[in-house]
């Protein structure tokens, strides 16, 4: 059983599942900013730290995916199918959870800064 996991692959497996976790709880993070969302908190700055998280779910996932191919290759791989298929699972499910805290706050700026074209004198 070690000798599989000294191989590069498996390595480089686990170090992007850290930082997919170290993701998470960065966009757990977010969501709760957003849910709980106070007076002091600057929209705009909220809506980039959003958008920028998704672009970096993206980012890691599609490293992740070559990663998993990869480890298709490596004898006894089916010990991490089933952390793989979580994975999975997982990062659509907070893609999902991003996106509509994304469209939440553009709204909320849409509203913010909105300027009616025919005030009313």
């Amino acid at each position: 059983m070690t000798r599989e996991f000294d191989s590069e692959t498996l390595k480089l497996w686990f170090a992007y599942h850290y930082r997919f976790r170290k993701w998470k709880e960065t966009a757990t993070a977010l969501k709760r900013r957003v849910r709980e969302r106070s007076v002091e908190d600057d929209p705009f700055d909220l809506h980039a730290q959003i958008q920028l998280c998704m672009r970096v779910g993206e980012i890691l996932w599609h490293r992740y995916a070559k990663v998993e191919e990869q480890i298709g290759t490596v004898p006894e791989s089916h010990i991490l199918e089933r952390r793989i298929r979580r994975d999975k699972e997982l990062h659509r499910r907070w893609m999902r959870e991003l996106g509509d805290m994304e469209i939440r706050t553009r709204d909320y700026l849409d509203y913010l800064t909105y300027r009616d074209p025919d005030p009313i004198q």
